[in-house]
């Protein structure tokens, strides 16, 4: 179900992208789900877009600091890569039911993840949840790279691994896709 959930978000934020909308501020709560509660719907767009241009011509940061990336943490102009990090961390957050980060207030988290953006998950995905599949903490992994350059660059590459990983996993298990 959580991959289901993602790859909608995702299909959701690529035509954004394609569009040259960056959303900025992916997080829990700008995901609705409909009323059966299985179809996500991202909401707020424009609320982060306007945020962005005021915010980052005074090279300050936008979005919420547990969500945003490590360029956002640091003023710095996003793109894509920087929505993707958002899914990953709810992703993250979704498939093992927490976040493991260290206990600090909004200020501390945005300093820590503009300058030691590598040591703001204090554990990997398969260390809170030792039964997680290695091939689904890769990809959560990737989608968090604190650089933007080992993460995924689109949604379409994002959705590409989920897609792989769920036809694997329904081959292993006799389940359809």
């Amino acid at each position: 179900q959580t991959i289901d959930i993602v790859l909608q978000m995702l299909d959701g934020l690529s035509l954004a992208h394609e569009n040259g909308i960056i959303h900025q501020d992916v997080k829990p709560a700008n995901v609705l789900l409909d009323g059966r509660g299985n179809r996500p719907l991202i909401a707020d767009f424009g609320i982060a877009r306007i945020f962005a241009a005021e915010y980052l011509s005074s090279g300050k940061s936008v979005g919420t600091p547990l969500y945003m990336s490590p360029e956002q943490a640091g003023g710095l102009l996003t793109d894509g890569s920087s929505d993707l990090y958002s899914v990953g961390v709810i992703m993250f957050e979704m498939i093992v039911g927490t976040l493991p980060i260290k206990e600090e207030g909004a200020v501390a988290m945005i300093e820590r993840k503009k300058y030691f953006p590598e040591s703001f998950f204090i554990k990997k995905p398969r260390e809170v949840s030792s039964g997680l599949n290695p091939e689904l903490e890769r990809i959560v992994l990737k989608a968090i790279a604190p650089d933007r350059a080992f993460r995924y660059e689109t949604c379409g590459d994002f959705m590409k691994d989920l897609k792989t990983y769920r036809h694997r996993l329904s081959f292993r298990t006799g389940e359809t896709p």
